[in-house]
């Protein structure tokens, strides 16, 4: 709820004790459901972000006054400096802790002056003392050493930044590695156990607040990027059933109907990332056979179980939970998620017929049909409840999915002009009439 929103139910809720419209235990567990989210929406996030960018402008100021005087000082005294705003953060989290000065404004500004002081004293340490690592070695250690402030500040900065230098390091030994497949190497894997262990800070935070959803969509978003560099690529194209899963998914976590981006903000995440996927596949008939051009496994990478049976282990995790949600939705006769939850299907079928080189043009009409069912879907839904911005939407998609077989068929650049200049004055006759209805119907467009 928003903050106008929970004030006004603090506001109301006396009044309707007092009509007898609710009993006194109702309106307290009314109080109690939405105090954290009250508390914490009460709280100016432009403090929050004031905060966050004083803490970078002492920490950088704290830096230059050391690096003017760094050549004179002696060893310990350096290694002093080194700890000095690590040991200053510490006190003033251990002062807030005391105090109980614990909402956002005053946590996120120390977990980030705290955090990256935590980098600079492993750096200025290994540069003292000419400790020779490469750069693996030392976000692997920023990271994990992130995590007691993690759970003692319990903020948004910490916990993104700690999956995020995680991150990097999955990537730099992916990349020390090769991309090819070849000499895959499952250490890569130990991201997700390490990622893991700042999971539970979600616990100590109230499902319902800002800090809780911001760190609920980062780390999907750095979720999202670390499948791609923990796959082995051993199949080619089988990323594409793996993304089309997990999009879908994602898409379905918390229905389909409301709008508000920040009251379901993993489901437009997935349906965003579903739309993109298939974007990609039907940007021209031959994507799809690029992406699958060798279905074959390589001969150094099919003995390797392990890091072979995670890219399995990928897409039967997508397919399963996929196949129920699918049979659920047509059972309930829930027609925006069957729609949503055939993507999957539909790209495992058009991978498969590419991938066997035979149906490549087939893959690639499959893909063009989801893309103008889920169009379909959103112009008619848009209709129905009278949004416009669904029914452009859905419009746009299907113009994308007009656009990308008719760009690549053997037309004359005239017909396709004049073609796409009907679309498009239809696009707008369409937006006219429509909202000029809702108008008339007094319906918000």
């Amino acid at each position: 709820m928003s903050t106008k929103g929970t004030q006004w139910l603090a506001a109301e809720l006396p009044k309707w004790e007092a009509d007898g419209l609710v009993s006194p235990g109702q309106a307290e567990k009314l109080r109690a459901r939405y105090a954290a989210e009250t508390s914490e929406t009460g709280v100016s996030w432009m403090l929050v972000v004031f905060g966050v960018l004083g803490a970078l402008l002492v920490g950088l100021g704290i830096i230059a006054l050391i690096a003017a005087n760094w050549d004179d000082m002696p060893r310990n005294l350096r290694v002093f400096f080194a700890f000095l705003p690590l040991i200053f953060a510490g006190a003033i989290a251990v002062w807030t802790q005391w105090h109980s000065k614990t909402s956002p404004a005053q946590q996120e500004p120390l977990g980030i002056f705290w955090s990256l002081s935590v980098g600079a004293a492993i750096a200025i340490v290994a540069q003292i003392y000419n400790i020779s690592s490469d750069g693996t070695s030392f976000y692997l250690a920023w990271a994990l050493l992130l995590l007691p402030i993690i759970y003692i500040t319990r903020s948004v900065g910490p916990t993104v930044g700690c999956w995020i230098l995680l991150l990097v390091w999955a990537f730099m030994k992916r990349g020390d590695i090769g991309w090819d497949g070849g000499d895959y190497n499952a250490t890569v894997l130990a991201f997700w156990p390490m990622a893991a262990l700042a999971l539970p800070v979600l616990f100590l935070i109230p499902a319902r607040t800002v800090r809780a959803g911001w760190i609920r969509l980062m780390g999907t978003l750095v979720a999202l990027v670390a499948i791609g560099a923990s796959m082995q690529y051993a199949v080619p194209g089988l990323w594409i059933v793996v993304y089309a899963g997990t999009f879908g998914l994602l898409a379905q976590l918390d229905g389909t109907d409301e709008n508000s981006f920040w009251k379901r903000p993993l489901a437009k995440v997935g349906l965003f990332g579903l739309l993109v996927l298939f974007f990609i596949l039907t940007i021209h008939h031959d994507a799809l056979k690029e992406f699958c051009r060798d279905h074959s496994y390589r001969s150094h990478g099919a003995g390797d179980g392990k890091p072979l049976s995670f890219d399995l282990l990928l897409t039967i995790g997508v397919l399963l939970p996929s196949v129920v949600t699918l049979t659920v939705s047509i059972t309930r006769q829930r027609w925006p998620r069957v729609v949503v939850g055939a993507a999957v299907f539909v790209a495992a079928m058009a991978w498969w017929m590419a991938s066997t080189g035979d149906l490549p043009l087939v893959a690639f009409w499959l893909c063009n049909a989801w893309l103008a069912a889920f169009g379909l879907h959103m112009l008619l839904t848009g209709v129905q409840s009278s949004s416009m911005k669904r029914i452009n939407i859905g419009m746009l998609i299907l113009l994308w999915a007009i656009h990308s077989r008719f760009f690549d068929s053997e037309f004359t650049m005239t017909v396709k002009g004049i073609v796409f200049i009907l679309c498009g004055a239809g696009f707008l006759a369409a937006n006219v009439v429509l909202a000029r209805r809702f108008k008339k119907k007094g319906t918000s467009v």
